[in-house]
């Protein structure tokens, strides 16, 4: 009897746990039942994709710019032509990203230095702009009797800059063949975080990951957006201070007895690609390039990942006609390396289109084979053959031939390459930040706005005009009648469920809550809840609504 009772208790006590279930579960369908009835388009099938509406309406308007400048492109066929292209690109260029700053003294200072076997290393700190620090180091290989060529390195996105076990072997190994190498960390990267938390040691900027919920900090893509989005509310980009770190680059490779300022390349991965692309359509100095694991084309790129981080959107560039194949196309005939993997979060297809359009202004001047492009079956990953087809090719058109063979190197500690005395450039003494420097161009801009007040009729027209031009305004053009998908009644008023065609190829779907007792008056409530948030519905516009308001 008493084995009886127990199982009698373990059976009752689930019973008890799976009424309490039932019931949650219960609430929890009454609860999205009732949140259900505010849905508009709910079962229209055509509409499944409603919630990408905004990114398919903007994509479209990309794709009908980059059309545009396809057409141009593909008219193109002498060299004249060409050039004329590479005159308009670069003055785009200049146009979009700059105006890049003034050329101010660089007050490079050697922090230490460190001797190995067959290299010495130099941790060096210069001033891109007056007090904007760069944390970089010098990979000098040993023994050089003659001015050598020295290839600038990007880092791509990661935390400690060019101190990254992948991108220190791509270094090392430029070294070990005879190559002079310059690495600098990116703003937001390695020591020049800015946005550093002293309790946490990581940056404070993060984002809430949707798969987990959990807040992720300390991400150098999150940290080049934020300071992105300060930069396009004042007209300017990211873009703009990575260029001019790596332009300022090049100036002090020029200051460096050991460097033949007739042999100098680029490369970089990834966000590093994203620069080493940039900063070589920028500066003729540079006469070698190899961008790896970035090029693709705007399309294929808004087709699959969409746009990445804010340096690599340049301020209205799809509107000015910029694509990817322009920022090689421009340097023309200089020899370019594309470094692709067929893997890669950005699309091969979109890479191989790209190489297709390079390759014509190539042919056109005559020096088809100072371009081309590697892809090894990878994800978006550094690997073997696509290391050593960089070596050959700066082995190349540097003019330091060699073994090309990527071999095991011996990396070094984050210590060995700590350039700063705290491994935070922009906590030094008269240290500025990017901040610092585009509060400092808002500021001018606000002057401005502040002079243009004293005639208030004259500056309220030029406010409504760049509001218009800015946002992309258009007229309402042909109307559309609302399509209706249903009503219930609540206590004292109705909520009729309708949507009606937006500007572009997508719909708004909105309620209507029409009171019993009308006051004749009507009130458009925005949430940021939504609509179908209950709080919305359920107390401010139903609050109106019970008012007389049509809402």
């Amino acid at each position: 009897m008493k084995s009886v009772a127990v199982i009698w208790n373990n059976y009752a006590g689930l019973f008890k746990i799976t009424c309490l279930m039932l019931s949650a579960m219960l609430l929890m369908n009454i609860s999205l039942a009732a949140q259900h009835k505010l849905d508009v388009i709910s079962g229209w099938i055509h509409f499944s994709d409603a919630s990408n509406s905004l990114y398919h309406d903007l994509a479209d308007k990309a794709y009908r710019a980059l059309d545009r400048r396809d057409s141009v492109v593909a008219a193109l066929n002498t060299l004249s032509d060409w050039r004329r292209r590479q005159k308009t690109v670069r003055q785009t260029l200049a146009n979009i990203v700059g105006p890049l700053p003034e050329k101010t003294p660089l007050n490079a200072r050697i922090t230490k230095t460190i001797n190995k076997d067959d290299y010495s290393i130099e941790d060096i700190i210069y001033e891109s702009q007056p007090g904007l620090y760069v944390t970089s180091s010098l990979f000098i290989p040993a023994g050089l009797k003659n001015r050598a060529p020295a290839i600038i390195y990007c880092s791509g996105h990661s935390d400690d800059g060019y101190r990254y076990p992948v991108y220190q072997h791509t270094i090392l190994n430029l070294v070990k063949k005879g190559f002079i190498v310059f690495a600098f960390d990116p703003v937001d990267q390695g020591e020049r975080g800015e946005y550093y938390d002293t309790i946490t040691g990581a940056s404070e900027i993060g984002y809430r990951d949707p798969a987990t919920g959990k807040y992720i900090t300390g991400a150098p893509d999150t940290d080049h957006s934020y300071s992105g989005a300060q930069a396009f509310i004042i007209g300017g980009s990211q873009a703009r201070f990575m260029i001019w770190d790596g332009i300022r680059a090049v100036d002090y490779l020029l200051t460096r007895k050991e460097v033949d300022p007739a042999r100098i390349g680029i490369t970089g991965r990834s966000g590093g690609g994203t620069q080493s692309a940039y900063i070589a359509a920028f500066d003729n100095r540079i006469y070698a390039a190899a961008p790896e694991c970035y090029i693709t084309n705007f399309t294929r790129l808004i087709q699959s990942i969409g746009p990445q981080d804010a340096e690599q959107d340049l301020y209205h560039g799809i509107a000015n006609g910029i694509d990817h194949a322009d920022f090689l196309a421009v340097r023309a005939p200089k020899p370019a390396l594309m470094i692709t993997t067929t893997r890669d979060m950005f699309s091969i297809q979109g890479a191989r289109e790209t190489a297709a359009e390079v390759s014509r202004i190539y042919s056109a001047y005559g020096k088809k084979d100072n371009f081309r492009m590697v892809a090894d079956d990878a994800p978006h990953a550094s690997t073997r053959k696509n290391r050593e087809s960089m070596y050959a090719f700066f082995q190349k058109y540097l003019n330091n031939p060699g073994d090309s063979d990527d071999r095991k190197v011996k990396l070094l500690s984050n210590k060995e390459l700590l350039v700063s005395s705290t491994g935070r450039a922009s906590g030094s003494p008269g240290a500025k930040t990017v901040f610092d420097l585009d509060s400092a161009e808002a500021k001018k801009l606000i002057h401005q706005i502040t002079i243009s007040r004293k005639d208030i009729p004259r500056h309220l027209s030029a406010v409504v005009n760049s509001a218009e031009r800015l946002s992309g305004y258009r007229e309402p053009g042909v109307y559309h009648k609302p399509v209706f998908t249903g009503r219930f009644q609540k206590d004292g008023y109705v909520i009729e469920k309708y949507f009606v065609k937006g500007e572009g190829d997508y719909i708004i779907p909105y309620l209507l809550l029409v009171p019993d007792n009308a006051n004749h008056k009507a009130i458009i409530c925005l949430d940021s809840g939504g609509k179908s948030d209950k709080d919305s519905v359920g107390k401010t516009a139903e609050w109106f609504a019970r008012k007389g308001y049509t809402v």
